[in-house]
């Protein structure tokens, strides 16, 4: 992070305007925090979720993950944008899997309600403590989704500002 900060270019004119930059670098920042928090609350406490909670949480963390990556081709088609090498007919190809990102976000909102529903089903089991760190285990790893939507839609007005 420090070190793209520090290479950006101090021109007021640039092909990606500075600040606009920044703010994609702190939002990819973002997710990696959470997903270090995540790793955090698991390895500090650990609390078991087994059976249907146990697969709801792996999938939630699953659909994370493809998120990420698809986040991460984004930038990638972005820079051969920036870079030139590719067309600026590939500009379609990035709004495509931005859209798609979108779609993949959305069904992970509503598979984060499904998770949080199975969780409070076992509340009893796991007791106060141990519900309110799956919570937040359930909250951090569909952050670090949002997130990824949230530096896509930067990305977008990346492209469609070119």
């Amino acid at each position: 992070k420090s070190e793209i900060r520090d290479r950006l270019s101090n021109s007021l004119f640039t092909s990606i305007d500075r600040a606009e930059t920044l703010l994609l670098v702190s939002g990819i920042d973002s997710i990696a925090d959470d997903a270090l928090g995540v790793a955090t609350l698991v390895a500090v406490r650990r609390t078991h979720a087994d059976g249907k909670l146990g697969e709801d949480l792996v999938s939630l963390a699953g659909r994370a993950r493809e998120a990420a990556r698809r986040l991460q081709e984004i930038l990638g088609l972005l820079r051969d944008l920036m870079e030139g090498s590719a067309s600026r007919n590939d500009s379609g190809k990035v709004l495509e899997r931005i859209a798609d990102l979108a779609e993949l976000d959305a069904a992970l909102e509503d598979a984060e309600v499904d998770v949080l529903r199975c969780l409070f089903t076992h509340e009893d089991e796991l007791g106060p403590v141990g519900t309110f760190i799956l919570m937040n285990v359930i909250r951090k790893v569909a952050d670090t989704a949002r997130r990824s939507e949230n530096v896509a839609d930067g990305i977008r007005r990346i492209v469609l500002n070119r």
